[in-house]
């Protein structure tokens, strides 16, 4: 497995996504990813499996430690009422490797999303923050 090493993570070069695979199927293609020597994992809130990966890669016999989980709070948590929540609510694990702020939203200032990051990170619910699908508007 190749790794890419960027701000003090170490990630699995290849990770396996999750976008609208089904409840119904992760009890069967998790492991099968496991086996296949898949240790990143990517999914989202608005994905609706994360707790079925958490148990899937707790059910594995790996160490937390050899799996990075990658997980993306979704725009509705952005707000500081959710965003705790929402980060409490993941994957039914320990920790999460890296949490993604999942699409860019006006509708939270960006300042309270990002702080909602930073505490996740002071709470040692979090090791690593960035966002996804932000563009250069």
């Amino acid at each position: 497995m190749q790794f890419v090493t960027a701000n003090g993570a170490t990630i699995p070069g290849l990770g396996f996504g999750n976008y609208g695979l089904p409840q119904s199927d992760m009890p069967r293609l998790i492991p099968a990813a496991l086996n296949a020597g898949f240790r990143h994992f990517d999914t989202a809130q608005v994905y609706r499996n994360e707790a079925e990966i958490g148990e899937c890669v707790a059910a594995s016999g790996l160490k937390r430690k050899e799996v990075f989980l990658t997980r993306k709070v979704w725009v509705a948590n952005y707000p500081d009422r959710a965003f705790v929540a929402s980060v409490d609510e993941s994957l039914r694990s320990d920790y999460v490797d890296l949490l993604l702020l999942h699409w860019p939203s006006d509708a939270t200032p960006l300042a309270e999303q990002i702080a909602g990051l930073n505490a996740a990170i002071r709470a040692g619910k979090v090791r690593h923050i960035g966002v996804r699908n932000f563009n250069g508007r």
